[in-house]
């Protein structure tokens, strides 16, 4: 027996599911807070001596990103023979190459970690 699909999905189907009456909508009570677990705001306590130390802190760190590898090349050229071999031109180029790194990693990491960097909302005015 062949069933004519059209037929068997029409919309005079007769659901057997019942729509829910509104009479049968249950409410839960909400147990009221037991001593010691009433809300309570956050504290957002200004700090500024620690603030400003946080400040001192992150940008003495961010300076010795640039300046250790700026001590590590000056004693290589001054105390090694890199000079006499011939090999000036090379740590001239990985000077060139490591301390403009090193610079732009301390800018970003004293922008994000000072609360300087993200998104001007005033269109960089101001």
């Amino acid at each position: 027996m062949q069933v004519d699909r059209m037929v068997a999905m029409s919309a005079e189907t007769q659901s057997n599911v019942q729509a829910a009456a509104p009479e049968d909508e249950r409410f839960v009570t909400i147990p009221r807070a037991k001593p010691g677990q009433e809300y309570k705001a956050p504290k957002n306590v200004q700090q500024p001596l620690l603030t400003g130390f946080y400040r001192v802190v992150v940008t003495l760190l961010c300076l010795s990103l640039p300046v250790a590898p700026a001590v590590i090349f000056v004693m290589i050229l001054a105390f090694s023979k890199a000079i006499q071999f011939g090999f000036l031109w090379l740590w001239i180029v990985m000077i060139l190459l490591i301390e403009p790194m090193a610079l732009l990693v301390a800018w970003g990491i004293a922008r994000e970690a000072l609360g300087v960097a993200g998104i001007r909302y005033d269109g960089g005015r101001g």
